[in-house]
């Protein structure tokens, strides 16, 4: 929600990996995104140049600080980003971010000076329970006494329908239903409580076969299991671990890629136009394949009119 990069992330604290992604997360994001924004203004001391910096970049906003200092000699504080705009330097996008920004925190201020009507949420409010590695969302929704997608909607940082296999991480239940949660937890079925059974892979198999003989697509297993070792023919290394999902964890499960990845398609630019080629002497050497035609035949002359 804060547009945050992965690396940019990771440098704030949040957690960005296959299993969780707190970029999602409106608490933790929302955390990273003002521990951000007030390390950048320290860094410019202004809050719209740190703000600028946000959206392009904080080398971007330093060096144009540096190129054009003699532009913004004796301005100070944040009439520092008006100045450095005028210069041109700073993107079209930062140009136009930070005003809007300016403009979106006077109407939050005065909603109804600008006639807006503002309809409040209820408040996100919550009690946190631990929950050991690869605990299905299910069995934790089934102990709070609630459904799947309540705890979904909770827990948005939580990519595969349960908790990462190998951590045990604090997990967000409606408020009120913490106290008693470890006893009706353990009530569960033992198979309730466990997100993934685990498989050694045979010679000869692949994930195809694998996910067919537990009823799944080899997709819903391939996320599961994002580091498998596979051979050049495409089935797996004989003697893995396999982690097999149960049912109940697929349908809590986020259809997303690796969040670690980032791909972004580059503007693709008109191939530049070849001069013409110079034209080519018709070859003389008739085709092997082709027979050469013969000569269309000139037009037959009229016979000479005899001398009188």
């Amino acid at each position: 929600m804060w547009q945050f990069m992965a690396g940019t992330a990771r440098g704030v604290g949040l957690r960005v990996d296959w299993w969780v992604d707190e970029r999602r997360d409106p608490v933790r994001a929302t955390e990273g995104a003002v521990k951000l924004l007030r390390a950048l203004r320290d860094q410019f001391g202004s809050l719209y140049l740190a703000a600028a910096a946000y959206d392009g970049g904080d080398g971007r906003v330093s060096r144009g600080l540096v190129r054009y200092a003699g532009n913004l000699a004796g301005v100070e504080g944040d009439d520092r980003f008006f100045a450095l705009a005028d210069t041109k330097y700073l993107r079209q996008e930062t140009r136009d971010y930070v005003p809007k920004l300016i403009a979106a925190a006077l109407v939050g201020k005065e909603p109804t000076r600008y006639g807006v009507a503002v309809e409040s949420l209820p408040p996100f409010v919550f009690d946190s329970v631990r929950a050991g590695g690869a605990t299905p969302l299910v069995a934790i929704a089934n102990a709070a006494g609630t459904d799947a997608a309540a705890i979904m909607d909770l827990n948005p940082r939580l990519l595969r329908g349960m908790t990462p296999p190998a951590d045990s991480l604090w997990v967000r239940v409606p408020a009120g239903a913490a106290p008693g949660f470890e006893g009706r937890f353990s009530a569960l079925e033992p198979g309730e409580r466990l997100g993934v059974t685990r498989a050694t892979s045979k010679k000869g198999e692949s994930m195809s076969s694998i996910a067919r003989k537990h009823h799944l697509t080899a997709k819903q297993l391939n996320w599961y299991n994002p580091k498998v070792l596979r051979l050049k023919n495409g089935n797996l290394v004989a003697g893995q671990t396999i982690l097999v999902p149960s049912r109940a964890t697929i349908a809590a499960a986020r259809d997303v890629p690796n969040p670690s990845i980032e791909r972004y398609t580059r503007r693709s630019r008109a191939p530049a136009k070849r001069p013409a080629k110079p034209p080519t002497k018709p070859s003389t050497k008739a085709s092997a394949k082709a027979p050469a035609k013969a000569p269309a035949k000139a037009p037959a002359k009229a016979a000479p009119k005899p001398r009188r």
